[in-house]
């Protein structure tokens, strides 16, 4: 993202992860240096990036404007706006809504992991575009 690339000097950027202990690798100082993403500072957590293919891309699954992970308030804006349009649609569908008792912004992360297996499974492509709500649908019934 050229909007990550201008800022590259603020960025932690990381050359490698070591996806079986889901460690960033860093080279610092001269010397590789590998970092326990939960002992990292949410402030660099949220402006590390990795260096592929296609340029610096953030490690978040959750990304906001210029490229970067959400702050945790913003995050938690954007879960309050939702859950405020959730309820008004049940209200105007007359549905009974039942939701637990705690929900976290964590927790989208697992239906967005379900939703992107769901259209893994169905083979989504650039021809088909994206998954129906049909497919996710009835997919979801046989889990």
């Amino acid at each position: 993202m050229k909007a990550l690339y201008r800022r590259r000097h603020e960025l932690f950027v990381v050359d490698d992860v070591d996806l079986r202990q889901i460690k960033p690798r860093r080279t610092l100082h001269g010397r590789h240096r590998t970092f326990r993403v939960e002992a990292m500072p949410a402030e660099i957590r949220r402006v590390t990036v990795i260096e592929g293919d296609l340029g610096l891309e953030p490690m978040a699954l959750f990304v906001g404007r210029g490229g970067r992970m959400l702050s945790r308030q913003r995050g938690e804006q954007i879960f309050d706006e939702a859950h405020l349009r959730s309820l008004r649609i049940s209200d105007e569908h007359e549905a009974d809504v039942v939701m637990p008792a705690r929900l976290r912004l964590h927790d989208t992360r697992h239906t967005f992991a379900i939703h992107m297996r769901v259209c893994e499974t169905f083979g989504v492509t650039a021809d088909h575009g994206r998954c129906t709500d049909d497919q996710q649908q009835s997919e979801l019934l046989r889990v």
